[in-house]
């Protein structure tokens, strides 16, 4: 899966630091929105969310935490944590044309199985098609192509843990699972899943700062499961005899692949995508 994301919060947040056991208190931040300060609830998601650029305020000082989220807004924020640089841009028509025609596309199809419409793109979305949608981009048809989707070991929750789950409608059950097991959505203090209740701005922007850490942990463990794989079938030179390194499954290691691997692994990357998973260089022993 692909997420190229490219963040500077650490960066940030290591300056901050240095300056701030330098010179005193006196020098923290103050919050980026003055309706979200740090006695709200969601502060630590809303400013993570605001400097990531998940996010934006309905103006340069105010986020509106409690304005319901729409689908269009939603799913700008799924193209800003999930699929970057996909190369939707904006039409003739209204602001967010661009991320219903992302959300729609052939081979993406992220609103198949939620009630969502061109026409209600602009409404309130529920919980259980935040879900949906966000299941469906895990299971991108496209992936091998595309990069995007597929994130790695995710485990969905068993029913038992949703105490409302026998009440979730049936088409939604799979996805609530999933998304609720990953950890992007979550129950009520009661354990409740309450999906079709709809989602506030401070909610959504909560749910896209986990998504993007569930991203960075998945990649991350991904590149370590291929690296791996790679070092426990290298018995003999990959380069000299790539063709008898293979999965477990009887893919075949090519020469490209690892090549491949090996670059992006020495450079701090994941094989098909920009995130940055683990520091360091990886050797391929050769025998």
């Amino acid at each position: 899966m692909k997420s190229k994301l490219k963040r500077g919060a650490a960066l940030l947040l290591a300056t901050a630091t240095c300056l701030t056991t330098m010179v005193g208190s006196a020098l923290a931040a103050s919050p980026t929105f003055k309706d979200v300060p740090e006695t709200h609830w969601a502060y630590s998601y809303v400013e993570r969310a605001a400097t990531d650029g998940i996010v934006n305020g309905v103006s340069p000082s105010v986020f509106s935490p409690s304005t319901q989220v729409t689908s269009a807004q939603f799913f700008a924020m799924v193209e800003r944590v999930c699929m970057p640089d996909a190369g939707w841009t904006a039409g003739e028509g209204t602001w967010y044309e661009p991320y219903w025609n992302m959300a729609s596309a052939e081979g993406y199809n992220l609103v198949k199985g939620t009630a969502i419409t061109k026409n209600n793109f602009n409404a309130a979305i529920s919980r259980y098609d935040m879900a949906q949608a966000l299941y469906n981009y895990n299971n991108i048809s496209e992936v091998g192509s595309s990069g995007y989707g597929g994130l790695y070991g995710i485990t969905p929750a068993s029913p038992s843990q949703i105490k409302d789950y026998n009440s979730i409608p049936e088409k939604y059950r799979t996805a609530v699972l999933w998304a609720y097991g990953a950890g992007a959505l979550k129950g009520d203090e009661k354990g409740n899943f309450n999906g079709s209740n709809v989602m506030n701005r401070a909610e959504a922007a909560t749910v896209m700062v986990r998504m993007e850490d569930i991203i960075k942990a998945c990649d991350k463990a991904e590149a370590d499961a291929n690296m791996k794989a790679v070092l426990e079938h290298s018995k003999t030179s990959l380069y000299d005899n790539y063709q008898k390194a293979t999965y477990s499954d009887g893919r075949v290691y090519t020469k490209e692949y690892v090549d491949l691997l090996k670059e992006n692994a020495a450079n701090g990357y994941r094989l098909t995508g920009n995130a940055k998973f683990a520091e360091g260089t990886y050797e391929i022993p050769v025998t």
